[in-house]
Order: structure tokens, then C-alpha cells, then sequence
């Protein structure tokens, strides 16, 4: 169990191991969701889970409910309760993640999935709020069961369509498939969603369409030469930066003639060396004297 918990120590502390961490942070909150799911079920308290669940991870599906607690349209993006869904997004985030680290970067990555979780959470929000008003005969039929969202596929699609737009030939090998190009990896997921965003559980799929769309213009707008990881990147250096520990400044006097001192002395002591070193090579070691060897002795240890 030791070796276990400092296997994850050193994966966790391991520098530009972002995809690591994102992937880290879903397993402890999945297995945090589902162990306290199962207490409190067990304890006949189950009200408590309800109670953490529905205030610190599930993105409400109305702004009335939003605007209490707006945390949620990031920590939604790190939380999933059922096994498939979490191990899709899983599968997927490391997939296509591991292309964004190689060809753009760690910062990219990290932003991509906050950016993705944010939009998402609009389009889920504008779906379940407004669309009804903008359509005269709305094809939206929203669950009227849902009592929020949860998980990672709006990051997830944020991250394959900005990889399909970027790369849209490089070849991928997927599970029971051959190699497959990028291009149309992204265009299938996107167009299962669209599909879906017209059924009963629209929802959701609007929320993968909404991390899509901010996959597509991150990768759009990234070679017009704005990079959206910017902000994001400013952002979490601030945000850490209130954590870290600021260097105490010590007052004091400085001689101005101290340099000039000290390379004085650097001198003296560099030909009393060569002195000594002249004195080996002519007579030996053994005939130094005991205040030259002390010498000698210090000099090898400041060196």
C-alpha cells in the first residue's frame, strides 16, 4: 500500500505531468463520489451525499439555481458517478491528450480542458434556458428528471476537435478499429451528439457540443496566432502564487569597498598557492610545512 501511495506521490510531483494530473484528479473524485455514495447509503443518511453532490460538483440545469453556486461549471468537468462514463472520458482524455502535449504543449492541454468545461456549461445553461424562447417549435426536449450534469466529456470533445482541426490527417489507432484519421474521429463524436442533442437527454450532448465548439475555435484561433491558454496560464501562476512562500528581504550595510577586499585576498591566497604548488613539484610533498599543508588542505575544500 506504501509503494502504491508513492507511486502516485511521484507521478503527481513529476514536472509538465499535466495530462497525469487531469487524469488523477477524475480518479480520486470518482472514487470519492462513489465511496460516499455507498456510506451513506449504508448509514441510512443518504440526504448528506445529496447535499455534497448537488453544492460542490453538479452543474444545476437553470441560472436561477447556477448563480448560487457558479464553482460548478468547472468542478462538474471533474466529476462522473457511473463506471462507463468515467472510463470513456478516461480512454479519451489520454488518447487525444497525449497528441496535444506532444505538439502544443502542457499549458495548452490544461487549458483546453478548463475552457471545454466552460463551455459546456454555457451551452448546457443556454440549452435548458433559452432555446425553448428562440425556437417557435423547439426539437429540444429536455429530461425533466436531470437534476444537473456531470463529467468530463465537454473537455474531452474540447480536446479531440482542437486535435482534428489541427492535425485532421494524423492517424489514430483506436480500440476494435484500424488506424483511423483524426479528422474523422472528431467528426463522428460531434455528430453523435448533434443527433443526440434532439432526444430525450439533450442536455448533456448540448454540453459536448458546446466543448466542441471551443475545441474548434481554440484551434482556429491558435493559428491565427492567439493563444487562448494564455489567461489560463496567468491565472493558475496567481492563483498558486498565493500559496507559496515569499523570500524574507534582509536589510543591511554593504561596504562598497567589500568586492574590492575580497579580491585582494583572492589573490594573495591564489599565489601563495602557486607558491606552494612550485614547492611540491621541486621538493615533494613531504617537505611542506605544517601551516602550508593547513593551507593547502583549506583550498582543495573551497574549490
Amino acid at each position: 500500500m506504501n509503494s502504491f501511495v508513492d507511486d502516485l506521490k511521484k507521478e503527481w510531483h513529476k514536472p509538465n505531468n499535466t495530462l497525469m494530473w487531469l487524469l488523477l484528479v477524475n480518479v480520486f473524485v470518482f472514487i470519492f463520489m462513489n465511496l460516499a455514495m455507498v456510506i451513506t447509503k449504508v448509514a441510512t443518511v443518504k440526504w448528506i451525499y445529496k447535499i455534497i453532490r448537488e453544492n460542490m460538483f453538479v452543474a444545476p440545469d437553470f441560472v436561477q439555481k447556477f448563480i448560487y453556486k457558479p464553482w460548478t461549471a468547472l468542478t462538474y468537468a471533474f466529476t462522473h458517478e457511473a463506471f462507463l462514463h468515467f472510463f470513456s472520458n478516461m480512454m479519451m482524455l489520454y488518447w487525444f491528450g497525449r497528441i496535444i502535449v506532444e505538439y502544443l504543449n502542457v499549458k495548452r492541454l490544461f487549458a483546453l480542458y478548463i475552457w471545454g468545461a466552460f463551455g459546456g456549461a454555457f451551452l448546457y445553461l443556454f440549452a435548458n434556458n433559452l432555446i425553448d424562447f428562440i425556437l417557435p417549435i423547439s426539437f429540444f426536449e429536455p429530461n425533466k428528471d436531470s437534476i444537473g450534469m456531470l463529467g468530463a466529456s465537454a473537455s474531452v470533445y474540447a480536446i479531440v476537435v482542437c486535435a482534428g482541426k489541427l492535425y485532421p490527417e494524423m492517424l489514430v489507432h483506436l480500440l476494435f478499429f484500424q488506424e483511423v484519421k483524426l479528422k474523422y474521429v472528431a467528426f463522428f463524436t460531434v455528430f453523435l451528439s448533434f443527433v443526440g442533442s434532439f432526444g430525450y437527454d439533450s442536455g448533456g450532448d448540448m454540453a459536448h457540443l458546446g466543448g466542441a465548439l471551443v475545441g474548434y475555435l481554440f484551434a482556429v484561433q491558435y493559428r491565427k496566432g492567439s493563444d487562448w491558454s494564455v489567461p489560463v496560464t496567468r491565472f493558475v501562476n496567481w492563483f498558486t502564487g498565493l500559496f507559496k512562500k515569499k523570500a524574507k528581504v534582509k536589510m543591511g550595510y554593504r561596504n562598497p569597498n567589500s568586492n574590492a577586499g575580497k579580491t585582494q585576498a583572492t589573490r594573495s591566497n591564489q599565489d601563495e598557492l602557486d607558491r606552494i604548488l612550485d614547492k611540491i613539484s621541486q621538493s615533494g610533498y613531504e617537505n611542506l610545512s605544517k601551516e602550508e599543508k593547513q593551507f593547502l588542505f583549506k583550498e582543495s575544500q573551497r574549490k
